[in-house]
């Protein structure tokens, strides 16, 4: 999924969170601080943004992303993993593999934080994407 987040903080998502205007390209607000959104979904979050007006719910002025039938709600986590399931998307293993692949770019701490995951977790990724614990010094730091 989109960067390792769980498919419940994608639900979440506001259009606040989405940027289309800035200068590198469309954005997504995960944390504090916007990333860039991969290629592959422009055309595809366009394509959404485009039918969010035209929908004949009662939360048509929804500010969320992923509006929910119910006014100032949003989908459901469930709803939404329905949703991707039909379309034939392994939530689980696009999780996996984005978080296997972050894991190597970004110390397991750090990418903890960002994601919202427990360094244990992050810890777990990094291990089976072969990244030596040795260069995740905040984790090594003693408790106090």
């Amino acid at each position: 999924m989109l960067y390792g987040i769980p498919v419940r903080r994608i639900a979440e998502l506001t259009l606040d969170d989405i940027t289309t205007t800035t200068p590198p390209g469309p954005t997504v607000r995960i944390g504090t601080l916007p990333a860039p959104l991969p290629e592959p979904l422009l055309p595809l979050l366009q394509q959404h943004l485009d039918s969010h007006a035209n929908q004949k719910t009662t939360n048509h002025e929804s500010r969320w992303l992923f509006p929910g039938t119910r006014a100032g709600h949003h989908l459901t986590e469930q709803t939404l993993m329905q949703r991707l399931r039909k379309l034939g998307i392994d939530i689980r293993a696009a999780r996996n593999a984005a978080l296997h692949d972050l894991s190597k770019e970004i110390d397991a701490a750090s990418l903890a934080a960002l994601l919202g995951y427990t360094p244990n977790t992050m810890n777990i990724h990094a291990a089976r994407a072969a990244i030596p614990m040795g260069s995740y010094p905040a984790i090594k730091r003693p408790k106090r």
